[in-house]
């Protein structure tokens, strides 16, 4: 991970051809924790019948409105990068 980090994300090295990592289980353990807590939570709230509010709706819910919502976003990138490839590739 560190090595991607270093190579990838925060420096990014000419020719890298490592793969790329995927975050998918990290964020699916993520949505499961969220899940757990909020049901741990509610489950205090009944046993003392009391009740928690959460000012934000689940992380799950957060993160497909944040995909959905970029997607635009990073279409344009990866039509600028490819149009960028083809001007540098025309050049050789």
């Amino acid at each position: 991970m560190k090595s991607f980090r270093d190579k990838y994300v925060a420096h990014r090295e000419v020719n890298f051809i490592e793969s790329v990592l995927n975050f998918d289980k990290a964020l699916e353990v993520a949505f499961v924790f969220d899940d757990w807590v909020r049901d741990f939570i509610y489950s205090i709230d009944l046993r003392d019948n009391t009740f928690t509010y959460f000012e934000e709706p689940p992380l799950r819910e957060s993160g497909e409105r944040l995909k959905e919502s970029i997607k635009p976003f990073v279409q344009v990138l990866m039509e600028q990068t490819i149009e960028y490839h083809k001007s540098c590739v025309s050049l050789i």
